[in-house]
């Protein structure tokens, strides 16, 4: 999904949500991509087995006997000691593995607008943080200030998107293009509608 802000000559704005689907070709992803991404899934399954293995500890022995659970206690006690040995060896993964993802969603995005005929580009490291913009998209009179967000953006995080790249449009882009903020997200909060109605409010009382 994608949330846009459209600022206009004549400062009429709105943000408009809808949604996205297109066929995007297999990526042949660098080695260090496929180990980390590996690395993030053996995360993922770390916890389930922790967490399974702390409920089942504090039941009572005679209970697991009962309920045929005991033998699964006792493999799950092991597989728990060998993830300790595991997780000291290829610790340093699981950090990485959440960047790379990252980095290659990003990179997916800027080449769907691309496609689109868009000239897009990734900002630099300052941009992205002052500005909370990502990518930047544009074509014709229009240009477009783009945030990657790998999962869930909060409310407070769509807000501040907002605001911050608002700012950058602003100030380094000419009043002639058309301004877009988009978010691009997997799951968006249940007050996303509100939050759009308080900005344009917002926008319009500026």
């Amino acid at each position: 999904m994608l949330t846009r802000l459209h600022s206009e000559e004549r400062r009429e704005k709105k943000i408009v949500v809808k949604r996205v689907s297109k066929q995007i070709e297999t990526v042949a992803m660098p080695i260090d991509v496929v180990f980390t991404t590996s690395a993030s899934n053996m995360a993922g399954g770390t916890i389930m087995v922790r967490r399974a293995f702390e409920l089942m500890q504090g039941i009572p022995k005679k209970q697991l006997e009962s309920s045929g659970l005991s033998r699964f206690f006792q493999e799950t006690a092991t597989i728990n000691q060998k993830l300790d040995v595991m997780e000291k060896k290829f610790g340093g993964y699981y950090g990485r593995a959440e960047r790379a993802k990252g980095d290659l969603l990003q990179k997916v995005v800027k080449e769907y607008y691309e496609v689109e005929g868009y000239a897009a580009k990734e900002t630099d490291e300052k941009t992205n943080t002052q500005f909370k913009i990502d990518l930047l998209a544009e074509k014709n009179s229009e240009i477009r200030a783009i945030q990657v967000k790998k999962g869930t953006v909060s409310s407070q995080e769509i807000r501040e998107i907002c605001e911050k790249a608002e700012i950058y449009l602003k100030q380094k882009i000419s009043n002639q293009k058309m301004k877009i903020i988009e978010i691009f997200a997997q799951h968006f909060p249940g007050d996303y509608l509100q939050i759009r109605d308080e900005f344009m409010k917002k926008m319009k009382s500026l």
